[in-house]
């Protein structure tokens, strides 16, 4: 390839051709697999969100010397590139990677019933002003030691799930595919390597929850059948 990924990691996977760029392309890029039924108010306000992602300190879980400083490298381009300052805060995380056992119970539940192997959860608050930019994830907490300078499927999937009702003003998009509406306790999955991004131009904060893991047969039946499950807590 022409392109080095430590110049821009956008320019490199669009030469790549692993996802489409294309801008018609018309089917959805994310399915709304179940729903959690239960009330986790109490339990979100108990959680930590005062650490602030930033652009300067992305990726942390990464090895010294491995892929990851040149995809590291490149994002930073990127973001620059695209009018992002070095020290934007764009995103509140409270951030339990490897640690599902400090989670309040129901949260707990919650991971426990996606079924994805060596997995971790993930909060995030997103505020009124703040974004995150379009990226595609490379899941450098599960495999820090990556040498092979390749962006094949790890076989490494994102759930997402919504902590609260959709309001006017947040914003989330999957390729070309914007998601809103969404109700508190929805779960998303969406495919490896489609870029996303979300924004909070409204005046109420966001919450989310992800679990990322390693996919299982029960994992892809459950998407492949488009089963939708309903998930009483």
């Amino acid at each position: 390839m022409s392109t080095d990924i430590k110049n821009g990691t956008w320019e490199f996977l669009k030469e790549s051709k692993l996802w489409h760029f294309d801008k018609n392309y018309k089917l959805p890029n994310y399915k709304v697999i179940g729903r959690f039924n239960g009330n986790w108010q109490n339990e979100l306000n108990q959680l930590d969100f005062e650490q602030l992602k930033r652009i300067s300190n992305t990726m942390s879980h990464k090895a010294k010397d491995s892929y990851y400083s040149d995809i590291e490298e490149g994002n930073k381009k990127d973001f620059i590139k695209y009018g992002f300052p070095k020290n934007l805060e764009y995103g509140f995380v409270n951030d339990n990677k490897l640690n599902k056992e400090v989670l309040p119970e129901i949260f707990i539940r919650m991971f426990d019933k996606i079924p994805v192997l060596n997995a971790y959860p993930k909060f995030t608050k997103q505020m009124p002003g703040q974004l995150w930019p379009m990226h595609f994830d490379n899941y450098h907490a599960l495999r820090p030691n990556l040498t092979e300078k390749t962006w094949e499927d790890p076989n490494i999937r994102r759930i997402w799930i919504a902590l609260n009702d959709w309001d006017w003003g947040h914003y989330i998009t999957f390729g070309n595919t914007p998601w809103t509406g969404w109700k508190a306790g929805d779960i998303l999955y969406f495919d490896w390597l489609v870029p996303h991004g979300t924004a909070n131009c409204g005046n109420t904060p966001r919450f989310s929850m992800f679990v990322t893991g390693f996919m299982t047969d029960e994992m892809r039946n459950w998407i492949q059948n488009d089963e939708f499950r309903e998930i009483v807590l």
